[in-house]
């Protein structure tokens, strides 16, 4: 990932093999943009709740209470 504005974008290497450049990298289960914004982030946090509240919404029925 080359972070920054003024980053040149070098190609390294480690032991003589190119390492990936890529745009987004995940760590600590934080999403980090090369941009260094935060949208990435927030989106993947709105996936994983709406998925978390969609379990509890299927796996979880109510019953009418009965006043006798």
């Amino acid at each position: 990932m080359h972070a920054g504005q003024k980053n040149p974008g070098f190609l390294y290497t480690m032991r003589s093999n190119e390492l990936q450049t890529v745009e987004v990298e995940k760590d600590l289960g934080v999403m980090i943009s090369s941009h260094l914004k935060c949208s990435q982030q927030c989106r993947y946090a709105y996936t994983e709740a709406s998925r978390v509240m969609g379990m509890i919404r299927r796996t979880i029925s109510y019953k009418e209470t009965s006043l006798d």
